[in-house]
């Protein structure tokens, strides 16, 4: 049987090594022939 330190070692080595795994998916912001922006208007008082 594990003891308390044994599994809180294992259980940070995880969660450490588990993010590296991961990768970003590739995301396309601007379109064929055109770009992709923000427009927006602030009201202000007054």
């Amino acid at each position: 049987m594990m003891t308390s330190k044994q599994l809180t070692a294992l259980s940070l080595a995880a969660a450490l090594a588990l993010p590296g795994l991961a990768t970003a998916a590739d995301y396309v912001i601007d379109t064929k022939g055109g770009h992709a922006f923000i427009q927006f208007r602030i009201p202000h008082l007054g």
